[in-house]
């Protein structure tokens, strides 16, 4: 069966980025070259989004980007390890959401926990998901930016709270959650903490640490 994508990437490639293109596109229409010689899989410059990429303090790479389906863009998600050469296959978000999931980024705390931001645009929102250290299965995304119209996320990690930043028509909108481990130890928000809890970060006890009472 002949993928689409794949497809696409040849036809597109000498209109976007003229005829040179289509020769390297026709070997690896799959794969964008990242650091260490190593590959994020499935990612297609001439129509996906840009690779973001950031290192957690274990040494394990996360990349992220706006992956182009079949009528809508999506959010992927792909990591390798300290020691790997190799990355994982992309775990996606809003796949045939019938709407547009884009403008990813992602933070790593202290204990291995990984936070994603991204915007939807029907309707224009904000949305963070969570993947605990260990685990394999991220939390559902999650609306953090309410009913106004919200777009371009942005994620830091202050202490152990993680500060949401978004851009709305006001100016700028910030949302402050719990999370699980710490990240940069600076004095926070001015204002205090938001005291909502949408992630369930409360209820998971940093790696290594007493776990919850059910």
């Amino acid at each position: 069966m002949v993928n689409p994508r794949a497809f696409l990437a040849l036809f597109l490639a000498p209109a976007l980025m003229g005829s040179a293109v289509t020769a390297s596109a026709a070997k690896d229409v799959r794969s964008q070259p990242a650091e260490n010689g190593s590959i994020v899989t499935d990612h297609i410059p001439q129509f996906d989004g840009p690779v973001t990429m950031l290192s957690g303090a274990d040494g394990r790479t996360w990349a992220t980007w706006t992956y182009r389906a079949a009528g809508e863009f999506d959010i992927a998600v792909s990591s390798r390890e300290a020691t790997g050469t190799t990355w994982s296959a992309p775990v996606f978000f809003g796949r045939r959401s019938g709407s547009d999931e884009i403008d990813p980024t992602v933070a790593v705390d202290s204990q291995g926990a990984t936070y994603l931001a991204f915007a939807t645009t029907n309707p224009r929102r904000v949305a963070v998901a969570m993947l605990a250290a260990g685990s394999s299965t991220w939390s559902a995304p999650v609306i953090v930016s309410g009913t106004e119209a919200a777009t371009s996320p942005a994620l830091r990690l202050v202490g152990d709270r993680l500060i949401v930043a978004y851009r709305t028509v006001r100016g700028v909108g910030i949302v402050d959650l719990p999370a699980i481990g710490s990240g940069d130890h600076t004095d926070g928000i001015n204002d205090g903490p938001d005291g909502i809890d949408p992630l369930g970060a409360k209820d998971r006890a940093p790696l290594g640490g007493p776990q919850p009472t059910p």
